[in-house]
């Protein structure tokens, strides 16, 4: 009876698309099909030891505050940007309309 009392994070996902949707996505004509290529080398794998390791004592990982002061700043300079983003989309959306 699950599907009886729950409701699918699915349907709201695709009723509300506009707030999924990636405002740097560009879709390219069916011709120019691409391929991404992904380089499967060990050399370039970056663990995240912060957070894999982080239950691991032999592991030394920087200081979490170390780590998150930086973040945090970019974080919100990702969010003010993708929000600026947002508004110039829906302007073009609008002017397009």
């Amino acid at each position: 009876r699950c599907n009886e009392t729950t409701i699918s994070y699915w349907s709201y996902v695709l009723e509300n698309k506009k707030k999924f949707r990636n405002p740097m996505f560009r879709e390219r004509s069916k011709r120019a099909k691409k391929v991404l290529y992904v380089n499967p080398s060990f050399c370039l794998l970056h663990v995240w030891t912060d957070y894999y390791a982080r239950s691991n004592p032999h592991v030394i990982t920087p200081n979490k505050e170390e780590i998150q002061q930086p973040g945090v700043q970019f974080v919100n300079e990702k969010k003010q940007l993708l929000d600026e983003i947002m508004a110039l989309d829906e302007a073009v959306q609008e002017a397009d309309a």
